[in-house]
């Protein structure tokens, strides 16, 4: 997933953790970090939005379908997508991904 950064303007690409897998329950969706045993349980617009880029969705797109969803303006739907994306990174579900070098 092609991911612009709450930092910069640039595009980074975010990808799940490899450690990382998920099952989509009727109500919410369940993350399992296999290497720390964490589960989280995301419910609501945060369980979309996970989908939705692990979907292949842009960042674009799942703003634009975020602001309908919620009914607030695109701007502030990429603000709510940000903030899901820097708590997913902080808890280790998405890593950037490492350059490789092609020879």
């Amino acid at each position: 997933m092609m991911i612009r950064t709450a930092e910069t303007t640039k595009t980074v690409k975010l990808i799940s953790s490899p450690a990382v897998c998920w099952v989509r329950d009727a109500d919410c969706t369940f993350i399992i970090n296999d290497e720390t045993q964490q589960v989280i349980r995301l419910m609501g617009a945060a369980a979309v939005v996970w989908d939705w880029l692990n979907l292949g969705y842009s960042f674009e797109k799942t703003a634009r379908m975020l602001a309908l969803v919620q009914a607030v303006p695109v701007p502030q739907a990429e603000q709510h997508l940000l903030t899901f994306l820097a708590d997913w990174r902080a808890s280790g579900l998405l890593d950037t991904e490492a350059e490789t070098q092609h020879g």
